[in-house]
């Protein structure tokens, strides 16, 4: 091991051997990400690399266009300092979420901007409507911004583990959703792009997004929730997003909580989007899109008392998370307006700091700042990750 390398107790982490150059590159720009701006002496601190190290790596990135130089800070001892940052044009990517009421593309820069995005509304995902609306929502896109698909590096998609689940609660007829029981989303999808795509859960990515491109690089554990169609959530441990074994790590919806009374349901029973379409429907309401402010406006008769069971229920959910991992902050955003994303969060926090908290430390509370693209824009960071992330259980 380099005796440049130090211990930052699970943070930012490098070393001069040259095997791991790539992984060095990666922590620049991660590094870069986080700060906004990145001078040589800066980056020397965090990582423990030399100075010599440090210009090299940034040569190369500069060179490949990964890094733009800045203006020189002047005005202290020695050399003025030139910063660098991402260069939004050295990347972008298409992201795909496929969810059971929507379907949503995305296109990003490296830095996470939004070029574009398509979006269509339906009662259930019709595979070849979904392949269909995916494939003329990309060639918008690439025309409304006038770029090629050489211009394009990745392209993932975000969905449900087993879209085909829970049919019954959402008024879907079974053998619509069985469709994707049998079908290959990966294959299906590589016929249509000619990039190699990546299909990961949709919650997963969502949580993905939000440390990509919203983290502040400091955070280590995280807990993320989702509120969709169905809620869903991620794990962050030791500031890389932990997927598990199955990719679903995180996946709370089926955790047991209390209901008024004493008996319990399942979480995504309270805390769902669907749940709330269903009170609307039996009060002879045809729901409009929950991410439109008036869905909420409407009918407070209704969105109220759904505020305030989903709020209590995401406070047991968090009270037995926390009791498992110590989590520094808990994110909560969802398909919703921000105004109702910032609602939620007061009150599970009004309610959380009313619970039996001996022995647990008080997490952060933050919302999320994706939103309903929450899920589109993180299948966009998971491509990004893939080819330019650092996995701090790499070294």
């Amino acid at each position: 091991m380099s005796s440049h390398m130090r211990d930052r107790s699970g943070s930012h982490r490098g070393t001069n051997q040259v095997a791991v150059r790539s992984h060095n590159e990666r922590l620049i720009l991660s590094l870069a990400r986080q700060f906004g701006s990145l001078t040589k002496p800066q980056a020397v601190r965090e990582t423990g690399l030399s100075i010599n190290a440090i210009a090299v790596i940034f040569r190369a990135l500069e060179e490949e266009g990964f890094l733009i130089r800045g203006e020189p800070v002047r005005g202290k001892v020695g050399q003025p300092t030139v910063p660098v940052r991402l260069n939004p044009e050295a990347r972008r990517y298409f992201g795909l979420k496929i969810g059971r009421r929507s379907t949503d593309l995305v296109l990003v820069d490296f830095t996470g901007q939004l070029l574009g995005s398509q979006t269509i509304e339906h009662r259930f995902p019709d595979p070849d409507h979904v392949f269909g609306f995916a494939t003329e929502a990309m060639e918008r896109i690439l025309c409304e911004t006038g770029l090629s698909k050489e211009n394009i590096h990745g392209f993932a998609t975000a969905m449900p583990s087993e879209i085909w689940s829970w049919s019954s609660e959402l008024g879907i007829p079974q053998t619509e959703m069985d469709r994707w029981r049998s079908l290959d989303v990966t294959d299906s999808l590589n016929a249509l792009v000619p990039w190699d795509v990546t299909v990961v859960n949709d919650a997963t990515a969502a949580c993905q997004g939000e440390l990509t491109f919203c983290g502040d690089g400091k955070t280590r554990d995280i807990l993320y929730l989702f509120i969709g169609t169905m809620i869903g959530g991620g794990l962050v441990l030791n500031g890389s997003v932990f997927q598990g074994r199955s990719g679903r790590a995180g996946g709370l919806g089926p955790l047991r909580v209390a209901r008024p009374g004493g008996s319990t349901s399942r979480l995504l029973d309270q805390a769902s989007l669907f749940v709330l379409e269903k009170r609307l429907r039996a009060g002879g309401i045809t729901p409009v899109s929950p991410g439109r402010s008036d869905f909420w406006r409407n009918h407070p008769d209704l969105t109220g008392p759904w505020l305030q069971d989903a709020s209590a229920a995401l406070t047991q959910t968090i009270l037995s998370s926390l009791s498992l991992i110590d989590f520094e902050v808990v994110i909560i955003d969802g398909s919703i307006p921000p105004q109702i994303r910032s609602i939620i969060v007061d009150q599970t926090r009004a309610e959380f700091v009313l619970q039996d908290l001996q022995g647990l430390v008080l997490p952060e509370f933050r919302a999320g700042q994706l939103g309903p693209l929450a899920r589109a824009v993180g299948a966009a960071a998971t491509s990004l990750n893939a080819q330019y992330g650092i996995d701090q259980s790499a070294l």
